[in-house]
Order: structure tokens, then C-alpha cells, then sequence
């Protein structure tokens, strides 16, 4: 198991604590739930099949849209960098 903290805008955090509670699991318990669930939406959709042991590979195969892009702005000195909403967008 991988350690990941996050920060939380205030509204999400108390209605995962509320949902928490009324289902009787642990807030990590559920955070980890509702991204697996995402994660498994997201990477279907690409025609990837999922397992819970995803490979180098089909991590990379993942990303590469991304990075590629990423690589051409760099490359032609265009890249200024980006805020995490961007990478999201972008990601998604």
C-alpha cells in the first residue's frame, strides 16, 4: 500500500465524513473506494482492462496522450507548465 495525502476543499471533506458515518466505513475506506471506482471508469474508456495489479505498461500506455503532448510543447520551447486543473483536464 501506497501513502497519497490530499488536500480537500472543506465542503468535500464533511460530506465524506457524513457519508462515512451513515455507512458505518472509515473515511479512508471510502476515498479509496471512490477513486478505484473513477480510475476504473477512466481506463475502460480507453479500451484498457483493468486489474488491481495495473502493469508499467499499461500505466504508460495511459499517460502517453499526455506526455506526448507535453514532450512537443517542450520541445518547441512552448511549455510554461501547468496548475493541476490543467493537468486533470488534460488527463481526462
Amino acid at each position: 500500500m501506497t501513502r497519497l495525502t490530499i488536500d480537500l476543499p472543506d465542503s468535500l471533506h464533511k460530506t465524506l465524513k457524513s457519508l462515512s458515518v451513515m455507512s458505518g466505513k472509515t473515511m479512508r475506506d471510502m476515498a479509496i473506494t471512490a477513486i478505484d471506482k473513477y480510475a476504473k471508469v477512466k481506463i475502460e474508456k480507453q479500451n484498457i482492462s483493468y486489474s488491481d495489479d495495473i502493469l508499467e505498461d499499461e500505466a504508460d500506455l495511459i499517460l502517453k496522450p499526455v506526455i506526448e503532448e507535453y514532450a512537443k510543447q517542450i520541445e518547441s520551447n512552448q511549455f510554461e507548465g501547468h496548475d493541476w486543473e490543467d493537468v486533470k483536464k488534460d488527463i481526462e
